[in-house]
């Protein structure tokens, strides 16, 4: 998967999902007639990284800790202003065995990030 930057820091994710939506106010008449007020168009992403050491998944917590916004740039070299929203990191540690029989510990997360 390409690099992506999140805060001046590069990752190399395994999966991207990017959703786009419209926010704005439905409205219906009286007569049951509907309309859709268009304020602006948004994106948020879904960024799941897999068996990455815990060097990565600490760089992510870091990240996830921010209380303001900060830069991303995806995969296209896309820039935009995003945030974490509550919830938005996730993790699972796993165990690898190497050739030599040693095992290595690994570690899939997946974030969340919004436009804002």
């Amino acid at each position: 998967m390409a690099a992506i930057t999140l805060n001046g820091t590069t990752f190399y994710p395994s999966d991207i999902e990017e959703e786009a939506d419209k926010i704005g106010r439905e409205l219906e008449a009286a007569d049951g007639s509907r309309r859709f007020v268009h304020r602006a168009n948004k994106r948020a992403w879904s960024i799941a990284f897999d068996r990455v050491p815990l060097a990565t998944l600490t760089a992510l917590r870091t990240i996830y800790g921010l209380t303001t916004t900060f830069a991303f740039v995806d995969e296209n070299a896309n820039a935009y202003t995003v945030y974490c929203p509550p919830g938005a990191l996730s993790s699972s540690v796993g165990m690898l065995a190497t050739e030599a029989g040693a095992q290595v510990l690994y570690y899939n997360c997946s974030r969340s990030l919004k436009q804002a």
